[in-house]
């Protein structure tokens, strides 16, 4: 499972199956929405918040307390949809849209950065229920979030590897929609 969350989280993209059945909207009366936990959007945000790279080049482990700083992005769609889980991507990787006279339609992409440069700088970011699954529920659009926004996510490591973190968050602030 861990492998498939990190894949869908760094790639942006989630893979369905071909059954006309599975893409039918559950309409059952049991199925309740999910709504985020109250209390996740704060107006303050914690102290100490460092760039995703330099987190991740500071070795973090499973279960460290983390405060990141970062910009909603690295893909052309950094939102899993249907799910509270998306990518953050601190400084030094900057999006197309830093960079004078880029008329580049999804700077949010970070597409006028290498890879690895993006890769190095880029956590997921998820919100989980009781059990520590990635809660059902579309997180673009609550508290403000969409691609680009600037946030400080307070939160616990919940997966590393070399090649991506994922951070469990606590607490979102909203620095700028």
């Amino acid at each position: 499972m861990r492998g498939v969350l990190v894949a869908v989280a760094m790639s942006g993209v989630v893979l369905g199956g071909c059954s006309k059945k599975a893409a039918k909207k559950d309409e059952s009366p049991e199925k309740a929405a999910v709504v985020l936990p109250a209390g996740l959007f704060v107006d303050a945000a914690p102290e100490g918040a460092m760039e995703v790279g330099v987190l991740r080049a500071s070795g973090p482990k499973q279960g460290d307390r983390v405060v990141v700083h970062g910009v909603v992005g690295g893909s052309r769609t950094p939102f899993v949809p249907g799910m509270a889980f998306f990518t953050l991507v601190g400084a030094p990787a900057k999006p197309c849209n830093a960079t004078p006279d880029d008329e580049c339609p999804t700077p949010w992409d970070f597409c006028c950065e290498s890879r690895d440069t993006v890769l190095a700088n880029t956590a997921s970011v998820r919100v989980v229920d009781a059990k520590g699954a990635a809660l059902r529920a579309e997180i673009k659009g609550a508290g403000g979030i969409k691609e680009l926004s600037e946030l400080v996510v307070s939160g616990v490591v919940s997966q590393v590897d070399e090649n991506a973190i994922v951070i469990d968050a606590e607490s979102i602030r909203v620095v700028k929609p």
